[in-house]
């Protein structure tokens, strides 16, 4: 169920992605614009729920840890400290990285905006492509914080006025969260979840997960 979840909701996150992407390649209307940030936000969410999803996995792999009667998921540090004796050396490794815990930076930052306040579309002067939301300031340091330690404001469409072109975070943003889940579930034993004769979805690491998919 757990591994359903996930691909079922990185595929819907690839659909809203693209469409997202269409929408740049449009003519500039209001409509154009709030279309652009509703498959946003809906992309955000699915990445969300993916990561819930693999959450949720680790804790059935690592029998059935403890989450104090919670959902397992990365935003709660309880789901952290219930799992981390019981995590392999390699994946605790990968969890307690650098890169893993930006990109949930990169994620849940915008999920929490999107709940708070939504999104709304903003003409950005001197800027004639790109499709802008003004980051509230609470959020900017840490957005900006996360894309440098996994690879560039710039690639992450954050300027240094605190606005996000959400084409380009779409785009950083699936391809992240894509490149950590391969890190994971490569790590998993997920062998029992599969019935004999069936091909599982994770191999080697020549056979990425999500491979096919990424950008």
């Amino acid at each position: 169920r757990s591994m359903s979840g996930i691909m079922e909701r990185c595929c819907g996150a690839l659909r809203a992605r693209d469409h997202v992407t269409r929408r740049l390649y449009q003519k500039r209307t209001h409509d154009t614009m709030a279309n652009a940030y509703f498959f946003f936000e809906y992309m955000c969410i699915l990445l969300s729920g993916a990561m819930d999803s693999l959450a949720s996995l680790i804790a059935i792999v690592c029998d059935h840890v403890s989450t104090g009667g919670r959902h397992p998921s990365f935003r709660s540090r309880d789901f952290f400290h219930s799992i981390g004796a019981k995590l392999p050396v390699t994946l605790r490794k990968v969890l307690s990285s650098p890169s893993f815990n930006s990109l949930l930076s990169s994620l849940y930052e915008p999920r929490n905006m999107i709940h708070a306040e939504g999104m709304t579309p903003v003409t950005v002067m001197g800027k004639s492509s790109g499709m802008f939301h003004k980051m509230h300031p609470s959020m900017l340091a840490s957005i900006r914080s996360a894309a440098r330690a996994i690879s560039s404001c710039e690639e992450w469409g954050v300027d240094d006025d605190g606005y996000v072109d959400i084409f380009k975070y779409s785009q950083a943003l699936v391809q992240e969260s894509f490149h950590q889940m391969n890190q994971v579930m490569g790590l998993l034993d997920t062998a029992m979840f599969w019935k004999p004769g069936c091909a599982p979805l994770v191999g080697p690491s020549t056979l990425p997960m999500f491979g096919r998919y990424e950008p």
